[in-house]
Formats: structure tokens, sequence, C-alpha cells
């Protein structure tokens, strides 16, 4: 099975995201630990920003997208 990647937007320096029902958003800054993304976060206008969507209760993820 296929784990469709999140929605996610950068808008005014806050990360906005959001996945289907079943799957965990998670976002790494700058090469950090990936989060958990449970409501928007500030973001600095120069941070590397990752997305993908975990499907819950597994290691299954999806695609990463750099935003």
């Amino acid at each position: 099975m296929r784990v469709p990647m999140p929605a996610a937007v950068v808008r005014d320096g806050v990360l906005h995201m959001y996945v289907k029902a079943g799957l965990q958003a998670e976002y790494q800054v700058s090469q950090g630990s990936w989060e958990h993304y449970v409501k928007p976060v500030a973001v600095s206008a120069d941070a590397q920003i990752k997305v993908r969507a975990r499907l819950e209760g597994t290691q299954k993820i999806s695609r990463q997208a750099h935003l």
C-alpha cells in the first residue's frame, strides 16, 4: 500500500499541513528530527522544510516533499 503525501504550505512564515484520516503528518526543519504535526507551526524564512505522512501505528511513510 502506498502512503499518500500530505498537503503542505508555508504561508506568512507558518507551516500548514493536511493529511487524510488514518495518517499522521510529520515535518522536519533544517535537518532536525522529525516532529508530529499537531497545529500550524511558525518557521523561519530560511528554514529547509521537509514533510511526509505516516500510516498510524506502522513504520510506513510517504515520499518526502521539500517546501
